[in-house]
């Protein structure tokens, strides 16, 4: 338990001290977790033994200069609320134990945040305290109030819990005079770190640097709960990417909804068949003379090379052409959206592995085909 004497504000000059106080709580709550999250991202490839084996002698290096940085340092908080501890020695410990406990959060070693939260702002508000009477003569409070008002700053700051930093404050105190200098400091340096260094809590930051998505909507759980085959078109065909008229014709007498270009590679590009058809009715003198220059008569369509061609490009003619990448039938609905999304595309195929190295597709989804289905 901390030791907390009567704590009360002797004037209303410490207010503009007390709102310098929060900002400083908020630059160092966002000071604190931009570091942890640089050692996380940098770290994340390091084998779990060597990491810890490296954080551990780190840590151990700066306790051989501030040992009060190590345990949980509750009675260091306490030392800190009844003023015990010199102004070097304050911002000394909070300056290592910033560093140490940044280190151990982003390489993944287990703790909490508040006991450290707590340590580093009731040493800094103590800190601050100190210079605060020097700054304001006139002033009779002590540095206990300033170290539990910045006790709850930085906690409210780094877990962005302003609310809960508030009813620890009163919890610790039972006085009622401090909730106003505490809402001050709380909603202060939350804003301060949230808003003008754009960090979110440690918790958030530590689960974004590891991929982890926290932000899902009840539109993406619907979609995260659908498989692809639910929604994808099975009725496709597959060609290649240049045909005879012949071979166009019986593409479309299938009466597929899709076709997809490329047999002997990953294909990359998909048509409606719709389009395919449209096309052959819009150019009836290449299918006749294509049949004419199978029956041998190749010598009139020399005479005219660039009027009539008998082959077709599906790469090149009039249709609504869709990029495509593969996913996987065990893909859900979201994942086919965030692959679509990624690569800027409007459609994806549905392959399984049958064989090894071996994938065959079973179906097309599209974006379309995505809202349809939560529409």
């Amino acid at each position: 338990a901390f030791i907390v004497p009567t704590l009360q504000i002797s004037t209303l000059l410490e207010i503009p001290y007390i709102m310098l106080l929060a900002v400083v709580m908020g630059c160092l709550a966002a000071c604190f977790i931009w570091l942890s999250r640089q050692v996380s991202r940098h770290t994340q490839n390091i084998t779990i033994s060597l990491r810890f084996t490296l954080v551990g002698a780190a840590g151990g290096l700066i306790a051989l200069v501030t040992p009060e940085i190590m345990g949980v340092g509750y009675d260091t908080v306490n030392a800190a609320l009844v003023g015990q501890l010199s102004l070097t020695t304050l911002l000394l410990i909070t300056f290592t134990k910033l560093i140490a406990t940044s280190l151990c959060a982003g390489s993944g070693i287990p703790g909490g945040f508040i006991g450290p939260a707590i340590f580093m702002g009731a040493t800094a508000g103590a800190a601050m305290g100190l210079i605060g009477l020097e700054l304001i003569p006139s002033s009779n409070s002590s540095s206990s109030l300033y170290a539990m008002l910045g006790l709850a700053g930085m906690m409210s700051a780094v877990l962005q819990a302003p609310l809960a930093a508030l009813m620890a404050l009163l919890e610790l105190t039972s006085n009622p005079n401090i909730i106003f200098p505490g809402m001050l400091v709380v909603v202060i340096a939350s804003m301060v770190s949230s808003e003008v260094f754009k960090q979110t809590s440690i918790f958030r930051a530590l689960l974004m640097e590891q991929g982890v998505e926290l932000k899902i909507s009840a539109l993406s759980q619907h979609l995260h709960r659908t498989a692809v085959p639910a929604t994808m078109e099975r009725s496709f065909t597959r060609a290649k990417r240049e045909l005879t008229f012949a071979q166009a014709r019986e593409l479309v007498a299938q009466r597929h909804e899709w076709i997809i270009i490329g047999i002997d590679h990953d294909p990359s590009h998909i048509i409606p068949a719709a389009d395919l058809a449209r096309y052959l009715e819009d150019h009836p003198d290449n299918h006749r003379h294509g049949s004419m220059h199978t029956s041998d008569t190749s010598s009139e369509l020399e005479q005219q090379p660039d009027t009539y061609s008998t082959t077709i490009n599906l790469l090149k003619i009039p249709a609504s052409r869709l990029d495509v990448q593969p996913v996987l039938m065990s893909a859900t609905l979201k994942e086919a959206l965030d692959v679509m999304d990624s690569k800027f595309i409007d459609a994806v195929y549905v392959q399984r592995m049958t064989a090894p190295n071996i994938h065959r597709i079973f179906g097309i989804v599209t974006r379309k085909d995505i809202e349809r289905f939560y529409r």
